[in-house]
């Protein structure tokens, strides 16, 4: 069979797994439309500030050692050498599962010794949470063995079922119950089902090897980067809502909870690009082929940066009648806030190609990055929350990214660029300086101008060739009539 292009490997496997993200998006908003107007808002706030502190804790189990297995175990398949293959998968399931036992036993403790926030009790919400966990480790192992394959019609169809089995299970309780220890439970049954299927579909797959410690070394070395990196990344994301939660009120942090959730639509649309490129970055590596990397970072970079800064500018003016009809909520601090974080979204989506790359060749500087990121951050948060309300801390989140995106893509260029002759055009940088005034208006509610400022934009994009149809038109596979090229045929 004729060898699909990079690009539409990439474009297959980001296809399928989007499917996956668009089922679990929509599931998540009509879920948490449901909880919201069941709940109330300041019950689903305090869910929200319980869930973030849990993770706090988890972030200490996690590791992200699939990550190292498909690192590992796809460099293993590369080579041929199957029975590595199979152990370091077995290494990473047997460490997964113990480091679920231990979050649990530290829930239990959590339980007797009677933590609480605002009048609720943690105890039994951790420790639903920590089952939960549990669950999901196990069907992360089934989505691993498939990503590894680069079989993303299977990552993508069991994404999409775990997605509409725990929403549905989270939205039955909150109609029969409504309190927060009754949704919990509906998402750790709706966990626990999904889990029992995939783990029945990979049956044969489940390896249990003798765990070395060549191996363990290898893979923990790994781990641990990944470790500290997983940490800073759920402080990233959980820690805004805990400062609002705690400085300001749990219907604050409801609010903001809400906001990021109208801004991640943007993100969680080229999110699965990671997962695509994370193993074809993996192989491309162990052939030294830094050329087609450069091309993948500035051509890429180029495609995602079109596509994200007109798409933000659009969504901008949608928030507040968004808000005012889904949640029946008018607020113009939420509506700012969900603009600041829908440009951080964008900035980030411009970026996507970067991560992977990076962290296949300088694991150890992705982990300093984040550790810097994160501590920028949350100093920004804790000193622009009190002044500036819950927009303190989208406005922290947005110059964290910014500055993390100059820093990453200066790094990453040189070091290509160390290694390989290929030179590109990187004349679409320039979009950014009309980007942020996009960002302005925007965020000053100036409807009429952000929209002739996006269309003036995408009229300069292929008046001055940034990008043009013939590449996007390259970029997608080729249809037939009656006939598409199957995804799980390409590898």
């Amino acid at each position: 069979m004729k060898k699909q292009r990079l690009s539409h490997q990439i474009f297959w496997g980001t296809t399928w797994l989007n499917a996956a993200n668009v089922i679990a998006r929509l599931m998540g908003f009509a879920s948490q439309i449901v909880l919201v107007r069941v709940m109330g808002l300041a019950e689903w706030g305090a869910m929200q500030v319980v869930i973030a502190a849990f993770d706090l804790v988890a972030i200490f189990f996690d590791l992200n050692l699939y990550y190292s297995a498909i690192r590992y175990g796809g460099e293993a398949l590369g080579r041929g050498d199957r029975d590595k293959y199979e152990r370091v998968f077995s290494a990473v399931l047997q460490i997964k599962i113990a480091l679920s036992g231990f979050l649990i036993l530290i829930s239990i403790g959590a339980w007797s010794l009677g933590f609480s926030y605002k009048g609720q009790r943690l105890g039994i919400s951790f420790l639903i949470l920590a089952f939960n966990y549990l669950f999901m480790a196990l069907f992360g192992y089934a989505v691993t063995i498939f990503n590894t394959d680069k079989r993303f019609g299977m990552v993508s169809l069991q994404n999409a079922s775990s997605s509409i089995i725990t929403a549905s299970s989270m939205i039955v309780a909150a109609l029969m119950s409504g309190t927060m220890v009754s949704v919990l439970f509906g998402q750790a049954i709706g966990s626990l089902t999904i889990s029992c299927l995939v783990l029945i579909l990979i049956r044969d797959r489940i390896y249990f090897r003798r765990i070395t410690r060549a191996l363990l070394k290898e893979v923990s070395v790994y781990a641990a980067q990944w470790a500290v990196s997983s940490i800073m990344k759920r402080i990233l994301g959980k820690m805004s809502v805990l400062i609002v939660g705690i400085y300001i009120t749990p219907k604050a942090a409801g609010l903001y909870r809400i906001a990021q959730s109208i801004a991640s639509p943007i993100n969680t649309a080229v999110g699965p690009l990671w997962n695509v490129l994370f193993p074809i970055v993996s192989e491309t590596a162990g052939k030294e082929d830094y050329g087609k990397l450069m091309t993948l970072v500035h051509r890429g970079g180029r495609l995602l940066t079109v596509g994200a800064i007109p798409l933000a500018a659009v969504a901008s003016f949608l928030v507040a009648p968004f808000l005012h009809i889904v949640y029946k909520i008018d607020s113009p601090e939420a509506v700012s806030t969900a603009v600041l974080l829908l440009w951080v979204s964008a900035l980030s989506v411009t970026s996507t190609i970067f991560p992977p790359i990076l962290r296949v060749f300088r694991n150890d500087i992705a982990t300093w990055y984040s550790v810097v990121a994160t501590a920028l951050n949350v100093g920004l948060a804790f000193l622009l929350v009190r002044p500036l309300g819950i927009r303190g801390c989208a406005m922290a989140t947005l110059i964290t990214y910014a500055s993390g995106f100059v820093f990453m893509y200066a790094y990453l260029h040189g070091f290509l660029a160390r290694r390989t002759k290929v030179r590109y055009d990187a004349r679409y940088f320039l979009l950014y300086i009309p980007a942020t005034l996009l960002l302005v208006t925007g965020y000053l509610n100036e409807h009429l101008m952000t929209a002739i400022g996006t269309a003036a934009l995408i009229g300069v994009v292929f008046i001055f060739r940034m990008i043009s149809l013939r590449e996007l038109k390259e970029f997608l596979p080729n249809f037939k009539f009656g006939r598409t090229v199957k995804p799980e045929s390409i590898s």
